[in-house]
């Protein structure tokens, strides 16, 4: 979708527990829906960019809006592989343990500030799986819970699998909670960023993908040839996490 972006002077409504603060609004135009979000209402940062925390003007639902910067090609702007990549997979995963993409959205030329950017509008999510367990489970999450998040994981996964895509980079940080009303979380799997389907033989494929701590075996030995198995391990890795408060295989680097 091609948009339009324009600030405005006023501020956004904030929760009576977050500190109210003066910050200038952006007003995001898709072509059907516009978004609204404060320059400091930023929710997650990364080398693809960063999440703002925003709001569906329609409505007032709350979203989550990610910014990435377009590529240099010669002299023209694109899209980059790894997001032109992570929007055609999350505009193919229909499943409630999956990410829901609500939006994408291309600032036209004449919107000096972010006209080399592009937008990705998607769920929003309370918190995240990492967040959950450094903040409040230090010790590991309780029995019930487990099984609930690693359901509610596999299900997803098994999806996702059964459709050709490998995630290459599930980590605690990549699972969304959203409150529901059973007093507990709908889990989603984000960031396909370097998501990718398989291809009918095994094609080589970067090695390099997976956060170190969730890297499965093949990964480390760095095989070309791997399959929807590494998922798996990182699986393995989650759930023991979720168990001990803490990754199982820390390290910085690694050797063979």
């Amino acid at each position: 979708m091609i948009g339009s972006i324009v600030k405005e002077s006023n501020h956004l409504p904030t929760p009576r527990d977050e500190e109210k603060t003066q910050t200038k609004t952006i007003v995001l135009k898709g072509d059907k829906e516009q978004y609204i979000f404060g320059e400091n209402n930023v929710i997650g940062r990364g080398a693809f960019g960063m999440i703002f925390k925003a709001k569906r003007k329609s409505d007032g639902t709350i979203v989550a809006i990610k910014k990435t910067k377009l590529d240099e090609n010669y002299e023209h702007l694109v899209i980059s592989n790894s997001t032109m990549r992570e929007i055609s997979l999350l505009a193919s995963l229909k499943h409630k343990n999956m990410i829901k993409m609500l939006d994408f959205i291309l600032p036209g030329e004449n919107d000096e500030q972010f006209k080399n950017d592009i937008f990705v509008v998607m769920e929003y999510g309370h918190t995240d799986l990492e967040k959950l367990i450094t903040k409040y489970y230090k010790n590991g999450l309780p029995e019930e819970l487990i099984k609930d998040f690693l359901y509610q994981l596999l299900n997803g996964l098994t999806y996702c699998h059964d459709k050709g895509i490998i995630h290459r980079d599930l980590k605690p940080q990549n699972i969304i909670l959203i409150k529901n009303n059973r007093n507990s979380f709908d889990l989603k799997i984000t960031d396909f960023g370097i998501g990718r389907k398989i291809s009918v033989p095994l094609g080589n494929y970067s090695y390099e993908v997976v956060t170190l701590f969730y890297r499965a075996p093949e990964l480390l030995l760095n095989l070309p040839l791997y399959d929807q198995s590494i998922d798996i391990w990182s699986v393995g890795c989650i759930f023991a996490e979720m168990a001990l408060g803490y990754s199982i295989f820390r390290g910085t680097l690694y050797s063979y």
